[in-house]
C-alpha cells in the first residue's frame, strides 16, 4: 500500500498538472482564476507540510547521530503503514544476524506525530505522551549504538533523554524536567523486560555513579 509520502507526491503532481492547465487557459482566455487558486493553495500546503516534516526528521537524525557517535537516520512511519501495523512498538531498529544494528531507526506514526508536536511547542510542561515520544527517540538511539537488551537500552536511554532533549532545542531545565517526569511516571510501569534491578543510582547501569543526580 502506498504510504502518505507517495500519496502526497501523486497529489502534488496532479495539482501541478491542473495548475499548468488552468494557467494556460488563464493566459489564453483570462478565465478560471478561482480554479487556479483552488489548486495552488492545497499544493502549497502539502508542500510546506512535507518540507517541515523532512526538516524535523533531519534534526532527529543529527541529534541521534551525535548520541550514537556515527551517522544514522531516523524515519517516521507513515499513516498508511500504521493502519496495517499490528505491533504496539513505538520504535524499531533492525539488527543483522550477527547482531550488527541497522543505520536507521523507525518511529511509529503516533510517536513521531507526538515528537513533532513537542518540537513545534514551547517545550514547557509537555503532556506525558510527548515526554514518552522524546524518550523513545533516546531509547532507539541505544539500539542504534548496538544494544540488544531492552532493559539495558531503557536504563541507558532514560539517563540520556535530557541530553537528547537539549540537542533538540529544550533548555537544560526543560530537558531535565522531561527526563525526571519519564523516570517517575512512566518507567515504573514499563513491562518487566524493560526494567532492570541494576537501573538505579549507583547501580551497575548508572552511567555516572559519582554524580548524585538521577537520571
Amino acid at each position: 500500500m502506498a504510504d502518505v509520502l507517495t500519496v502526497r507526491l501523486v497529489v502534488l503532481l496532479s495539482l501541478a498538472v491542473g495548475f499548468a492547465w488552468v494557467l494556460a487557459h488563464q493566459v489564453l482566455g483570462g478565465r478560471h482564476r478561482a480554479a487556479l487558486v483552488a489548486l495552488a493553495v492545497p499544493a502549497l500546503a502539502l508542500g510546506w507540510q512535507e518540507g517541515s516534516d523532512w526538516l524535523l526528521r533531519a534534526q532527529y537524525s543529527a541529534a541521534v547521530s551525535e548520541q550514537v557517535g556515527r551517522p544514522v537516520r531516523v524515519d517516521c512511519q507513515r499513516l498508511t503503514g500504521a493502519w496495517v501495523d499490528p505491533t504496539a512498538e513505538l520504535g524499531f531498529v533492525r539488527f543483522g544476524p550477527d547482531g550488527t544494528p541497522d543505520d536507521v531507526a523507525r518511529l511509529e506514526y503516533d510517536a513521531c506525530r507526538r515528537l513533532n508536536a513537542w518540537m513545534r511547542s514551547d517545550r514547557q510542561d509537555p503532556p506525558l505522551e510527548q515526554v514518552v515520544a522524546v524518550h523513545v527517540l533516546a531509547h532507539e538511539a541505544e539500539h542504534l549504538a548496538g544494544e540488544l537488551n531492552e532493559g539495558v537500552a531503557e536504563c541507558r536511554s532514560l539517563q540520556r533523554t535530557a541530553a537528547l532533549a537539549e540537542r533538540l532545542g529544550a533548555s537544560r531545565d526543560q530537558a531535565q524536567e522531561l527526563a525526571v517526569t519519564y523516570v517517575r511516571q512512566v518507567y515504573p510501569s514499563m513491562p518487566e523486560a524493560y526494567r532492570s534491578p541494576a537501573c538505579h543510582p549507583g547501580g551497575s547501569l548508572d552511567l555516572a555513579p559519582d554524580d548524585p543526580a538521577w537520571p
